[in-house]
């Protein structure tokens, strides 16, 4: 995102706490502070009960009250469905068949990722790129209509006010 011609984003996230920093304070500064939040949604995330009554919970009030994007991502096989609020979003989930990936119909960011048994190795992937650009592109379309969209609502409710106060003779 840093390549970005539109917008000049800023990335944070919780490897950035210094240690001796009250770490539940400091996420929830940075989540006050944000525009979107990107879900990494994994068995892990499914799995706490912080990222759910804390962050994600959060995320889904400031969303009702002043707006936020969030942009989930199936970044590895789990069963999302289990948290209603959660279900209920649009994830970005790409085909498989986009990256060489035909025969996973479910496609993750982790299917792109694989390791040699015996060492542990990364075996170089070229579609890791092309998915962290579709990504990337996906999100800053997503932003741009959700800050359009809110331009809308705020126009028509300055309208609206406008006909609050009309006075005719």
């Amino acid at each position: 995102v840093k390549n970005s011609k539109k917008y000049e984003w800023s990335i944070w996230d919780d490897t950035k706490i210094h240690v001796g920093t009250f770490w539940d304070e400091e996420i929830q500064n940075n989540i006050e502070d944000c525009n979107v939040a990107l879900l990494l949604v994994s068995i892990g995330f499914m799995s706490s009960n912080y990222i759910r009554e804390k962050e994600f919970n959060v995320f889904k009030q400031k969303y009702e009250e002043k707006g936020i994007l969030i942009f989930p991502i199936v970044f590895n096989p789990c069963d999302f469905n289990q948290w209603e609020d959660l279900s209920k979003l649009q994830f970005y989930k790409p085909s498989g068949k986009e990256y060489g990936k035909a025969e996973i119909e479910d496609f993750t960011y982790g299917d792109l990722f694989k390791f040699i048994e015996t060492n542990g190795t990364l075996i170089p992937n070229p579609n890791i790129d092309r998915y962290h650009i579709n990504l990337f592109n996906k999100i800053e379309s997503s932003f741009t209509e959700f800050l359009n969209r809110r331009k809308r609502e705020t126009e028509n409710i300055v309208n609206n006010i406008k006909g609050l106060f009309t006075i005719s003779g």
